[in-house]
């Protein structure tokens, strides 16, 4: 699987073009399927973009 850890502050989009078999991705607002944003995505300066698209068993995301 994947984890990731993103900074709490940031904003954040994560793009999925994978099934995956688990999803935890805590903090963010699913758009469409495999599309999640952090709510202050759209009207932040400075944005984290993260595509997976991986054969992978499992994505974790913590905002700390």
């Amino acid at each position: 699987g994947i984890n990731i850890i993103v900074p709490f502050e940031s904003a954040c989009e994560i793009k999925t073009n994978t099934v995956l078999s688990s999803r935890n991705i805590d903090g963010f607002n699913k758009i469409s399927g495999g599309l999640y944003q952090t709510p202050n995505f759209s009207d932040a300066a400075n944005q984290i973009l993260i595509e997976i698209d991986a054969a992978v068993s499992g994505v974790e995301v913590k905002r700390i």
